[in-house]
């Protein structure tokens, strides 16, 4: 484990945050030069990563094939089936969350999740539970968080047949897309970087047709860390514009995890007028209310410190009403045999109900 002083050195020198400072320390055994190095050099690559929206360019697409794994023994994860069924009986919810869909209704359902993939600590067990967790939920779109290259190829191992895989990095710790092909036409994906971000944070939009409506689908992991509240806000703002700027025809969702306290969100009630957010159309459950919670989470040490935040979050905006929440519930709550948590975030499980006057007659059109 990295020392106070190197990670705080090393933050202070990249302008980052202290979790991926710890990384890059792990990765070079505690060097900070090459540290640092292996930081800047990869800060310089993340241009590799923009998809641009234009399709007729196949060397632009998306490419959604397995990332090679670092080469390193403890690093290597081979994922097999015993492994899956050790991890799904340690799990108290062996049954999808129940919903509130009818016979005859049409929904879409969405998870966002951060799965602490920078803490190395039982890394492998705590992401088969969030494959097990996205198997079992069946979800028609993932948006997930901290996600590590060697965590990518295990979802992409798993979900490559069923779903479009789409990383929003190369590098450290990023950003994925999931979409179910057989309910998904894909049109364009890209990444935009956030151009102030000091930590790599970029924002995810994939514009896809389900059920005969547009669909605009976001993912981000917003700037942390207290002294980064401005730059927060900052693309919180470009992510509602995104939203609300993106044509009267077409569903904007956004999932993801904002690193916000309240009093900032309140700050951006302008920007957020139009756009919904899903947790209190639905009631504002307080079961469902604070998704990084210490005082029932401990894969943290908070040295005593029990904070309870709203950090993860889904916002709705539609001129049309195309899309209903009907659900807002939390995943990922089961404690695993191995005595983690799948990530110290609790995932977001929403479903929406599909208006039928809002669809045409053809699915996927």
């Amino acid at each position: 484990m990295a020392e106070p002083n190197i990670v705080a050195e090393f933050s202070t020198i990249s302008g980052t945050d202290e979790e991926l400072a710890k990384y890059y320390l792990t990765e070079n055994g505690n060097d900070l030069e090459r540290a640092l190095n292996m930081f800047f050099a990869n800060q310089s690559c993340q241009d590799d990563v923009i998809i641009l929206e234009d399709e007729d360019s196949p060397e632009r697409r998306v490419q959604s094939e397995p990332v090679a794994a670092e080469e390193s023994d403890e690093d290597v994860i081979c994922l097999d089936d015993t492994m899956e069924t050790e991890a799904a009986s340690s799990s108290s919810a062996g049954l999808p969350i129940s919903d509130t869909r009818s016979a005859g209704d049409r929904h879409l359902k969405l998870i966002s999740w951060n799965i602490e993939g920078l803490e190395k600590e039982m890394l492998k067990e705590r992401t088969v539970a969030v494959i097990n967790t996205l198997k079992r939920e069946s979800p028609d779109v993932v948006f997930l968080q901290e996600v590590i290259p060697l965590s990518l190829n295990m979802l992409q191992e798993r979900f490559c047949d069923s779903y479009h895989v789409f990383p929003g990095g190369k590098f450290a710790y990023f950003t994925a897309i999931l979409l179910k092909k057989e309910t998904f036409h894909l049109e364009t994906v890209l990444v935009e970087p956030f151009p102030n971000s000091q930590m790599l944070r970029n924002l995810i939009i994939a514009k896809a047709k389900c059920q005969g409506i547009s669909l605009q689908l976001m993912t981000s992991h917003i700037e942390s860390m207290a002294n980064q509240s401005e730059e927060r806000k900052s693309q919180l703002r470009s992510i509602f514009a995104r939203m609300t700027g993106a044509g009267t025809d077409t569903v904007s969702i956004f999932g993801g995890d904002t690193n916000a306290k309240d009093r900032e969100i309140f700050d951006l009630a302008r920007e957020r007028s139009d756009i919904e957010d899903v947790w209190e159309t639905v009631g504002s459950p307080p079961e469902s209310r604070f998704t990084w919670d210490m005082s029932q989470n401990d894969n943290l040490n908070m040295n005593g410190g029990k904070p309870r935040l709203r950090y993860d979050r889904v916002y709705l905006h539609q001129k049309t009403k195309s899309l209903s929440p009907v659900n807002f519930s939390l995943i990922g709550k089961e404690r695993l045999a191995c005595g983690m948590f799948a990530s110290d975030h609790w995932g977001i499980l929403t479903d929406f109900k599909v208006h039928q006057d809002s669809t045409s007659a053809s699915r996927g059109t």
